[in-house]
């Protein structure tokens, strides 16, 4: 009990002493217009959810042409 009461005086002391927290930053700071990445998150994410999406369109689309007698 003895030690734990001296490192909470410690925190406590240093609290007093320690640089106060930065101002927050704002996420998207107006610029008069948007782009499509700021919309939609980053590029690199963009390419990859289309990726994602012609990937799925074609493996559903691929068999159902080549049961249709297409391909």
């Amino acid at each position: 009990m003895f030690f734990s009461s001296i490192v909470l005086v410690l925190f406590w002391i240093g609290s007093l002493i320690s640089d106060p927290p930065p101002a927050p930053v704002p996420i998207m700071p107006w610029g008069g217009h948007y782009t499509w990445a700021e919309l939609f998150g980053d590029p690199i994410i963009i390419r990859l959810q289309w990726v994602l999406v012609l990937s799925v369109f074609i493996s559903v689309m691929f068999p159902l042409l080549q049961a249709g007698g297409v391909l």
